[in-house]
């Protein structure tokens, strides 16, 4: 909501029920972050609106995230300043209020209007990994290959983040699809790897049936560590 020249932004979050008694200041604590962080994120979201740019990204808080990242390695006189920040909590509620200038908001606008595409494509990605990794490490790999195959769609260079992948692939009983993309990671970011990532690849390859291609980067694991 705007008005006055100002840009309001305000968010409701619910407090979880504390079951145990015990918790119920921590879990106030932990709502009323959330909120504030909500709040913000909606202004930068706004601006990112507000610039035209492709709705080419599927995960809102991960663009909200990468841009806060990128607007802070500005200079203070460039950033989004608020004028106004506000969060509390009760029992049930936390609530959050963020206030900036219009002009300010606009000109962040411009400033994301004016980003390369890879730049804000290198920014998502680091933003999201968290996420994929998040339900990688929960065991829900079908969640996670959602979302790690946006990363591959964006050609975040990232091998760690492949292997992940066709680990998912593997442990959703799809052996060819992952032994498809680990070979594509070796071969294609091969000298970013460190002779652990070379094994692992070699592991899932193995893992796959792929008897031959694993034993390649077995090989070439020994020879990286020779040399790290």
């Amino acid at each position: 909501m705007s008005g006055g020249g100002k840009v309001y932004s305000l968010v409701l979050f619910p407090v979880p029920e504390d079951r145990h008694g015990t918790l119920q200041a921590r879990l106030e604590e932990t709502a009323r972050a959330k909120a504030s962080l909500r709040a913000h994120h909606l202004l930068y979201l706004r601006a990112w609106l507000g610039a035209g740019r492709k709705a080419r990204y599927a995960n809102e808080d991960s663009v909200a995230e990468a841009l806060t990242e990128w607007d802070q390695e500005h200079e203070e006189g460039e950033r989004l300043k608020p004028d106004l920040s506000f969060a509390a909590a009760s029992k049930d509620w936390a609530f959050a209020l963020v206030r900036t200038r219009e002009e300010s908001l606009n000109t962040l606008g411009a400033r994301i209007g004016e980003m390369p595409e890879n730049v804000l494509d290198t920014a998502y990605c680091s933003a999201l990994y968290p996420k994929a990794r998040g339900l990688f490490e929960q065991g829900q790999y079908k969640e996670a290959l959602p979302v790690y195959q946006e990363l591959h769609g964006l050609r975040w260079a990232r091998p760690a983040a492949y292997l992940d992948a066709a680990e998912c692939f593997l442990l959703t009983g799809d052996p060819e699809s992952a032994a498809l993309l680990a070979k594509e990671t070796a071969a294609e970011l091969g000298d970013a790897m460190d002779h652990a990532l070379l094994r692992r690849a070699g592991d899932i390859l193995l893992d796959a049936g792929e008897e031959t291609p694993a034993e390649r980067l077995y090989r070439r694991a020994v020879e990286k560590l020779r040399q790290e």
